[in-house]
């Protein structure tokens, strides 16, 4: 993230497709984003930023790959989740990132396969159905955007795949912590840097950002004993859960205690203002170059569990696109 956006690039909300007992609020976002003409509908007055020249794009999770992704095949050097197989009648689950090489043989044959090189260098041929393109920052897009998905699978997956390495993360709505740990254990993942830049970016494969530490040459794996829980108001991390609940962050802590989770609102006025001082102290990315970032977290999930009604979704989300003053730019 620039300077010039301390906004996250990226939102990541599960929607609710439960109608609220208000008859005036009875459509949800889900149901709203049915029809792409969202923004006309006088039902629905979806958040934007006060600056009208810094819009959020609001897009169906499925909505993703035709929009921002036009060949099917997937263009060289696009970064990419590989999925893996886990049995018969299983979802598949997420493997590890790589970026793409070319095709091995016609485009146009489905069962044509993609190679993908991955961070150390190696490549596989993969189906293209086992590939999910990643929205990257200033290469797939300059948009931002609001995803909307309905499931918590899909909602997990999306926070997982499009966050990046070298980016921060916020999960608002953590409960017992799952999300926001899987997404810390990405982060500490190693790079793919682009090939046409291997020669400038060689070192950016050893650069690994935890969400306790960031040191080199270090992988999850090497971790031989669990990092003690901190407090996340005096440490520096790339990712951060919240929640309302003291009873979830308890469970949260002892489930994942190389996780940060923090007792926080973001809904009233007071506990988003606490929230904005929170992640402008807190959360900081490093990029390849080992330079430090604190502008916020590029990426914010919202999962605010129960049968909410659409106006309490919407408060929270019109919180993080329009910050206030107190927000570190």
């Amino acid at each position: 993230r620039t300077a010039s956006y301390p906004h996250p690039r990226w939102d990541v909300m599960k929607r609710h497709d439960e109608p609220s007992t208000d008859s005036e609020h009875s459509h949800s976002l889900a149901t709203n984003l049915q029809h792409l003409s969202i923004t006309s509908n006088p039902l629905l007055e979806l958040p934007q930023p006060h600056s009208p020249e810094l819009p959020y794009t609001y897009l169906r999770y499925e909505d993703v790959f035709s929009r921002y992704f036009e060949s099917p095949a997937l263009p060289a050097d696009t970064l990419v989740w590989v999925l893996t197989s886990k049995g018969p009648n299983k979802p598949p689950d997420l493997f590890n990132r790589a970026r793409v090489v070319g095709v091995d043989g016609d485009a146009a044959d489905s069962k044509s396969r993609i190679v993908v090189r991955y961070p150390k260098g190696s490549t596989y041929r993969v189906r293209r159905c086992n590939l999910i393109p990643v929205l990257e920052a200033n290469v797939t897009t300059t948009d931002r955007i609001v995803l909307v998905t309905p499931e918590t699978p899909s909602y997990r997956k999306l926070c997982v795949v499009h966050t990046n390495v070298h980016e921060t993360f916020l999960e608002i709505g953590c409960d017992f912590g799952p999300c926001v740990d899987r997404v810390r254990r990405a982060l500490t993942e190693v790079a793919v840097p682009k090939r046409s830049t291997d020669a400038e970016t060689e070192t950016e494969t050893d650069v690994v950002v935890d969400a306790n530490i960031t040191t080199t040459n270090h992988t999850p794996e090497s971790t031989s004993t669990p990092i003690p829980p901190a407090d996340a108001h005096t440490q520096r991390v790339s990712c951060l859960g919240i929640d309302k609940s003291p009873t979830s962050l308890e469970i949260a802590r002892k489930n994942y205690p190389q996780t940060f989770f923090s007792l926080e609102d973001a809904i009233t006025e007071e506990g988003v203002q606490q929230l904005r001082t929170l992640c402008r102290d807190t959360l900081v990315s490093r990029d390849p170059n080992g330079r430090k970032s604190s502008l916020g977290p590029n990426v914010v999930a919202v999962d605010i569990n129960g049968n909410r009604e659409l106006p309490a979704v919407l408060a929270c989300l019109t919180q993080i696109i329009r910050p206030k003053k107190d927000t570190v730019h």
